[in-house]
């Protein structure tokens, strides 16, 4: 039996080491993961039908919310007959603030003048409709139980932070996995399997650490793109759902080359993140460097289905 101790890194060595690790996380979210996505005809068929959904804002989203806690996707009703389905007879319809655009001559200079002011419109989700399927990108939920460890190590973090970590029904948002809120200091966290609440939680966390004045695709490329490296990490296997999230957000912005754009916020906050969850990194000290799982999660994206929403 072989009871030599392996050599124990000095702190520029485990420093490099980390910097090459990532690096490696790196190629594989660029090039193995993400533009596998990007290049699919599953999700060139998504794009199509999400050109077609506006985006809204973050009080139009609390108003759907509020009236429709189970919406899942939104859209007018004449948006809804482009994709070929139909508002069903006697659905109410969801109110948001629509800007609108009002003009007047002015009587002393004869120009023309504008002013935006917001009124109401009525969207519907779509389970208020029937007709022909969306082409939607599966994501499908990590389903592990592990990861309660550092789950717990990072709410002790975030508490610390002056942030509240909960998983109660009442904070919940429609079917969304998880939501940070910085007026509320507040982390929701679904409470499913483990690995996907850790997931979810170093994501939302993420959003809290992101400084700087950034898109909301940038925002969620950051989010997700620091908890797919920090769950490769760990050894949780977070591919699957993580390029295809990447991908749909990072596309409108170039995709990979807005990835490379804030690969500097992800790094670092990956770092930051790890230093929390895996403090010592005692458990990989002089242990062989394992194959990234997200090589297999990255090929097998490239056969991804379209599902019905």
């Amino acid at each position: 039996m072989n009871t030599k101790r392996k050599p124990v890194l000095t702190a520029d060595e485990r420093a490099a080491r980390d910097t090459e690790r990532r690096s490696q996380l790196d190629t594989l979210l660029i090039i193995a993961g993400v533009q596998a996505i990007l290049d699919s005809d599953t999700f060139k068929t998504v794009l199509a039908a999400n050109a077609k959904f506006h985006a809204y804002s973050v009080n139009n989203a609390m108003l759907i919310w509020f009236q429709n806690p189970a919406a899942e996707r939104v859209a007018g009703f004449h948006t809804w007959k482009k994709l070929g389905r139909t508002v069903k007879k006697g659905e109410k319809g969801i109110m948001i603030y629509a800007p609108r655009v009002a003009s007047k001559i002015d009587a002393a200079t004869g120009d023309e003048q504008t002013h935006i002011y917001f009124g109401i419109e009525h969207v519907f989700d779509i389970s208020q409709t029937e007709g022909e399927d969306i082409p939607t990108l599966d994501c499908p939920l990590l389903t592990e139980d592990r990861g309660h460890d550092l789950y717990d190590r990072l709410v002790v973090y975030a508490t610390r932070e002056g942030l509240t970590v909960s998983s109660d029904n009442q904070h919940a948002m429609g079917e969304a996995m998880g939501y940070y809120s910085a007026a509320s200091t507040l982390i929701w966290i679904r409470p499913v399997a483990k690995a996907q609440m850790l997931k979810t939680l170093i994501h939302e966390f993420a959003h809290h650490l992101t400084d700087g004045k950034h898109t909301r695709e940038a925002h969620e490329t950051i989010a997700e793109g620091v908890a797919f490296q920090v769950c490769t990490c760990i050894g949780i296997d977070s591919g699957e759902r993580s390029f295809p999230y990447i991908a749909g957000w990072s596309a409108s912005e170039g995709g990979t080359a807005l990835i490379k754009q804030v690969l500097g916020h992800i790094q670092g906050i990956t770092k930051q993140i790890m230093a929390i969850v895996d403090p010592a990194d005692e458990a990989h000290e002089g242990a062989p460097e394992p194959p990234p799982p997200a090589v297999a999660a990255a090929k097998r994206c490239r056969s991804t289905t379209v599902i019905a929403a």
